[in-house]
């Protein structure tokens, strides 16, 4: 009769904690399926391999979120944009919570949180204004036999925009003088390449070449013609 009692015991005790603990794991596990959606909003620094990259925004760091097919990209109006056109801009985004991370509903570029270029210089008593010279240019064409788009913004000298190839964007930053242009190509806040461009004569064509200086140091011909 005691050694009945004494395997039976343990058994039991087993039994419980067992089911004690199914019983704990069982929320912990739901609350890693479910999550309401949330909303942030900062400047798109790279779209790469279904990630997307958001700094600032009253935050200091780079935020990522997944990406998917249902992710929804708008301009400020609430209409489609392909999603290099939000590279380098101000948006709004609604995402929800994932098992291990969050998923992108839609990325809008916000209206009300654009950054604003900075005013013209003005001498002290003088309400005279400098004038800003500002165009924006699409390129097409391709960089090392790929074909790639650039989306700039060319004001007072400075180039700002995005480089799509291959369903990635970059960001871009560089200078500008007539005919000839230095870019920079950022993947986040790491600098991957350097640009160099020449205009041609006819001034439709900007030739040059793409130097790597991350991960590898590889150089590209680049042609780009201009798009209207």
């Amino acid at each position: 009769m005691n050694q009945t009692h004494q395997f039976t015991r343990p058994f039991t005790l087993i039994f419980v904690i067992t089911i004690t603990a199914l019983g704990f794991s069982l929320p912990v596990a739901s609350r890693a399926q479910s999550g309401g959606p949330g909303t942030d909003h900062g400047i798109v620094d790279s779209i790469d391999d279904m990630k997307l990259d958001i700094r600032g925004g009253g935050n200091r760091h780079t935020r990522t979120y997944t990406e998917t097919d249902q992710t929804r990209w708008l301009n400020s109006h609430g209409q489609p944009i392909d999603p290099g056109d939000t590279v380098g801009k101000t948006v709004d985004v609604r995402w929800r919570w994932i098992t291990g991370g969050s998923e992108v509903l839609s990325v809008q570029v916000s209206s009300s949180r654009e950054s604003s270029r900075p005013a013209p210089n003005t001498d002290s008593g003088s309400t005279e204004t400098r004038p800003s010279h500002r165009s924006e240019q699409v390129l097409r064409g391709q960089i090392g036999g790929s074909e790639a788009v650039f989306r700039l913004t060319l004001e007072d000298g400075k180039v700002t925009g995005t480089y799509s190839q291959r369903g990635k964007s970059y960001r871009i930053e560089g200078t500008y003088k007539p005919g000839r242009m230095s870019l920079d190509e950022y993947t986040g806040e790491q600098l991957t390449a350097h640009i160099k461009l020449t205009l041609d004569d006819l001034e439709t064509t900007w030739t040059g070449t793409m130097y790597n200086v991350y991960p590898n140091n590889n150089q590209y011909p680049v042609s780009l013609s201009k798009s209207h």
